[in-house]
């Protein structure tokens, strides 16, 4: 039986998909990556009566945290992001800029976390997996073969590395090396478009293949 249910929410001007994670027949959740649409979220979390205990973010980029600092004034609770994400984080602004978008207000990181956290909400336990690239504290999310990759990994995919602070080279060795010696069945959750496997990823990817 599943121990886990995840509901998935696609948000704000670039179609982020911001999952909410609920543990089997609980109250609580973990949100991760709210990249815009706050209201949106807070009216899905409270038709579920659902109350978050974690705010996830897979990296900082704008389109995954847009929704953060009105989320955060509505729930008081911690939001964990790889230390490594201090710089980007702190380029809100510019972001915003860059795409014509309107400021966003840096929001609080509770923990700077690394490789290797485990997190534990209820009967589930969420381990964290450092996979820079896409930006240098990317991170995925892995919980009862399920993980949250964010923008490392897409569905025939990767994430880009145009952007301040992406390295192709690092990015394909994290997929390669943290994601790929993963379980085939392992469901993969990225930061836009379907969800996929990690063995349909091995199979089809031509970026990793």
């Amino acid at each position: 039986m599943e121990q886990i249910e995840v509901i998935t929410l696609v948000v704000g001007d670039f179609a982020t998909n911001c999952y909410i994670v609920v543990p089997q027949n609980s109250s609580e959740c973990v949100v991760i990556d709210p990249g815009g649409e706050a209201e949106t979220i807070i009216e899905k979390l409270q038709q579920l009566r659902l109350q978050p205990r974690y705010f996830f973010l897979t990296h900082g980029h704008l389109d995954h945290v847009m929704a953060l600092p009105k989320l955060q004034q509505h729930y008081q609770v911690p939001t964990l992001v790889h230390r490594q994400e201090k710089t980007i984080l702190k380029s809100l602004p510019a972001q915003a800029l860059m795409f014509g978008l309107p400021l966003v207000k840096n929001p609080h990181i509770s923990e700077w976390i690394e490789e290797g956290r485990q997190v534990q909400l209820e009967t589930i336990n969420f381990s964290v997996l450092h996979t820079p690239g896409h930006t240098p504290g990317g991170c995925c999310y892995i919980s009862d073969s399920k993980i949250f990759v964010g923008d490392t990994l897409f569905a025939g995919s990767v994430g880009r590395t145009d952007l301040p602070g992406g390295n192709y080279e690092l990015l394909i060795s994290s997929i390669k090396q943290k994601l790929l010696c993963l379980n085939d069945d392992v469901l993969v959750y990225p930061g836009h478009g379907p969800t996929t496997t990690i063995g349909a990823e091995k199979q089809h990817n031509p970026f990793i293949r």
